[in-house]
């Protein structure tokens, strides 16, 4: 095995860690959105478990509440996308090299 090959599997490898890491970024902010949402549901007596009508007002003081767990959820899944990324195209250039 040459210096390039050599040299493309461990950035693949780094590229692997650094998806494993988002990923789990992405299902800690995950889990912190919907506790958000369920303590909310809590607070207003609802079950935590039921689902609330898009439309209604109560939907939107709970994305009120959940905002900023909602933000950083998104911005983990992007992160976590763009990983996935990064990872398919070092594994692609390595099939080259």
């Amino acid at each position: 095995m040459d210096a390039k090959k050599i040299i493309a599997l461990m950035d693949i490898a780094q590229k692997a860690i650094d998806h494993h890491a988002a990923s789990r970024r992405t299902a800690a902010a995950k889990r912190a959105y919907y506790d958000s949402c369920s303590e909310w549901k809590d607070d207003q007596g609802y079950d935590r478990f039921q689902k609330l009508d898009r439309n209604s007002e109560d939907w939107e003081r709970m994305m009120t509440h959940a905002h900023s767990c909602l933000v950083e959820y998104r911005k983990a899944k992007k992160a976590e996308y763009n990983a996935k990324r990064r990872l398919t195209t070092a594994i692609r250039k390595a099939e080259v090299a």
